[in-house]
Formats: structure tokens, sequence, C-alpha cells
């Protein structure tokens, strides 16, 4: 039987341009810079990645640059048998700024709030702060 899965939607406000949010994103040195925690891997469509000290395992299904991020996502303490969530992120400039929605479909759901929560901690406001901190736009 397989456990109940869960969702996360997010709408964030960033202040740089959809190109820059989504290679802080996608180019694991700029992510490991703002994050704090190695991220490694191939940032190409097919390509596997991983995040946070690699808790986090990553394949590329669709990108476009500023625009759409589609990827597999599963943790270190991901439930055996259950397969990745699917995360979406789309983006948009809104003056000097980005419009970003986040969908993760398929968390099981006694994960949720964690990874919910992760997205703040984590992504979110460690970019939001590292923005603020340099003009990389």
């Amino acid at each position: 039987m397989t456990p109940p899965a869960d969702e996360i939607h997010m709408k964030i406000m960033l202040p740089a341009p959809p190109e820059v949010v989504y290679d802080m994103l996608m180019d694991p040195k700029r992510q490991t810079e703002f994050t704090g925690f190695l991220a490694e891997g191939s940032p190409e469509i097919g390509g596997r990645m991983s995040a946070g000290n690699g808790h986090i395992t990553i394949l590329n299904l669709e990108l476009e640059r500023g625009a759409r991020i589609v990827q597999e996502w599963s943790t270190r303490t991901w439930p055996e048998g259950v397969p990745p969530s699917q995360l979406e992120i789309s983006m948009r400039a809104i003056g000097q700024g980005t419009d970003l929605r986040m969908v993760q479909t398929g968390i099981p759901a006694e994960m949720k709030d964690d990874i919910e929560q992760g997205w703040f901690d984590h992504y979110w406001n460690p970019m939001f702060e590292h923005l603020h901190k340099k003009a990389l736009y």
C-alpha cells in the first residue's frame, strides 16, 4: 500500500531578475555560496544533482533559464519504495525582481512540514539575505 502523499505550494518575491534566481538555484557553486551547504552535479536536462551536503537527490526533467525548473527530488530520509517528489518552479519578472511560484507534489505526508520549513530555512531566506548583501544584478 502506498502511503498518502502531500504537496507544497509557495509564492515568493525575490529582489533579483529571474535569470539570477535561476542561476542561484541551478549553478551548484552559486547554490553552495548562498545556502552554505554543498551542491554538486550537472545543471542540464537529464542531469543529476545533489544539494544540502548530499541530503537531497535531484534529477533535472525540464529546464528553461529564467522561467522554469522541473525536477524529481528525494532525500536521504525518503521512505523506501516511495517515488521521488516532483518539483516545479516557475519564474517571471516583476519590475527588477522575480515572482517565483513553486509546487512540490508527491511528498510523503509525514515529511511535509519539515520539507516546507526547509525551503524557507535553507533556500528562500538565505537567498533573500544573499541578494541583499551582494549586488548580483
